[in-house]
């Protein structure tokens, strides 16, 4: 299964704060969902047309940045959170590795 991952990168509060998909997607129907986000956002920002055309020409491992934002798919089994926890502890290092302070912040439900 598949799912689709928003990032969002808060210096100030020392935090990656991701909204995930409900889960269970196909790979072609989380990567159509993630373009349907960003043309609809490029319509308020159009700098995210760049982003937009970027995805939709097929993004180096299913991801793309605009300034903080990050958005993804990727692959789980099970419960598309922990597929999430995988993917954002990998981030969350990398961001470390250049001495960043950061924690991942998951929305409260």
């Amino acid at each position: 299964m598949w799912n689709w991952m928003r990032v969002e990168i808060r210096p100030e509060d020392g935090g990656i704060f991701p909204t995930i998909g409900e889960g269970d997607f196909t790979r072609d129907d989380a990567h159509g969902y993630v373009l349907d986000m960003l043309n609809a956002m490029a319509a308020f920002n159009p700098a995210l047309g760049d982003t937009a055309a970027r995805w939709k020409r097929g993004a180096a491992d299913d991801t793309v940045y605009a300034g903080l934002y990050t958005w993804t798919i990727y692959s789980y089994e099970g419960d598309p959170t922990k597929g999430a926890t995988v993917w954002l502890d990998d981030y969350a290092d990398i961001m470390r590795s250049t001495g960043m302070d950061i924690n991942v912040h998951w929305p409260k439900n």
